[in-house]
């Protein structure tokens, strides 16, 4: 079942991230790296870390940081933070035509970008549109969570610029 702190504990893990990649912005030295710094990412382009965990620079399945705006130690903390949450928290609900209540696991994912692809997308909630339809976009690609209870996945998705 959720329980009451999972608000608070994504908030935290979404500070936690965010501080991360704020602290490491900047100190990427691996030059295929330093090289994307002017490319803008798309759905389309966005890797999988099922599929390419190298283009992902890790080696956890949830975690994409194609940029390397993430160090090695920060993606270790983190993936103990994605299996901690994992662990802790499910969703109970009932089935169509049961009377039984499931137990779904709640999946969470990171992916994080140095900037995203605005070019379709205009006017003063450009940003936001585009920044929903690359979280969701890459949310369902992945397959983040289990389509029991009506979806228990969560994709937190960050770009820098």
């Amino acid at each position: 079942m959720m329980r009451a702190g999972t608000r608070i504990f994504v908030s935290l893990l979404a500070f936690l991230l965010s501080h991360s990649v704020g602290a490491a912005f900047g100190t990427v030295s691996d030059s295929k790296i330093a090289q994307r710094e002017l490319f803008s990412w798309t759905r389309a382009t966005f890797p999988n870390p099922e599929q390419d965990p190298e283009a992902c620079h890790s080696s956890y399945s949830r975690i994409c940081d194609p940029d390397g705006l993430l160090g090695t130690k920060d993606k270790v903390n983190l993936n103990d933070k994605i299996n901690s949450f994992e662990v802790m928290n499910s969703l109970s609900c009932s089935q169509k035509g049961s009377k039984d209540e499931v137990e779904a696991p709640i999946q969470l994912a990171v992916a994080l970008v140095r900037k995203m692809d605005l070019s379709n997308y205009l006017g003063s909630d450009g940003k936001d549109a585009a920044g929903r339809d690359m979280a969701m976009g890459i949310h369902d690609d992945w397959g983040v969570g289990s389509t029991s209870c009506g979806g228990t996945g969560i994709l937190m998705f960050l770009s820098i610029e």
